[in-house]
């Protein structure tokens, strides 16, 4: 039996999770409380995969833009300084925490979180860890930076050729396992393997 608490109006609810049932709502108000998932070593391996695509994203060309005969390759930090050469300090701050930092860190905060318990680490100690995950998952929006960067090549092909470069597909997978990893990521069954 597993005791949660809604996020949305703070009902105490009991849940049997050994019943066979994939989602279990709040009774008052009928957000969502538990879903069953895949296993952690399954997400421990998406969370892994996700953030060893991260490295080389940040190295690898996105694109080459050629235009009037002068050719430029971008990658995702150079394309990011470009901002703050353009003096757009706020765009190119918001970028890097929510298209790059957060996500980053969110991976990390799930790595620990379940790893954490076939270590022996105490609830205590990954709770906090928990708590900023929570925070920080309205901010980590790889997706959305993903999207502006298309947005961005659909204005440039008008005007120059473009060339992909390996770093935009990387970029598109690492967007695609970060969302994946946190949409079968469950804490619920964390706090079920210290109730065991």
């Amino acid at each position: 039996m597993l005791t949660s608490a809604c996020s949305e109006c703070g009902g105490v609810v009991s849940i049997d999770s050994t019943k066979d049932f994939t989602h279990h709502h709040c009774p008052r108000c009928g957000a969502l409380l538990y879903h069953q998932t895949f296993s952690d070593n399954f997400i421990i391996m998406m969370a892994l995969t996700t953030l060893l695509l991260f490295i080389p994203l940040l190295f690898l060309p996105v694109l080459n833009v050629n235009f009037l005969g002068f050719s430029t390759t971008t990658t995702l930090p150079k394309a990011l300084w470009g901002l703050v050469n353009d003096q757009e300090y706020i765009v190119a701050i918001v970028s890097i925490i929510t298209g790059l930092l957060v996500p980053f860190l969110m991976i990390i905060m799930i790595l620990a979180t379940l790893i954490a318990p076939k270590f022996g680490i105490k609830r205590a100690m990954i709770l906090p860890i928990y708590r900023v995950y929570e925070s920080c998952k309205e901010w980590g929006m790889a997706e959305v930076y993903l999207v502006a960067i298309l947005v961005s090549m659909i204005k440039l092909s008008e005007k120059s050729i473009l060339e992909v470069g390996l770093g935009l597909y990387l970029f598109a997978l690492f967007a695609l396992m970060f969302y994946i990893t946190n949409t079968y990521y469950n804490p619920d069954k964390i706090w079920e393997s210290y109730e065991k």
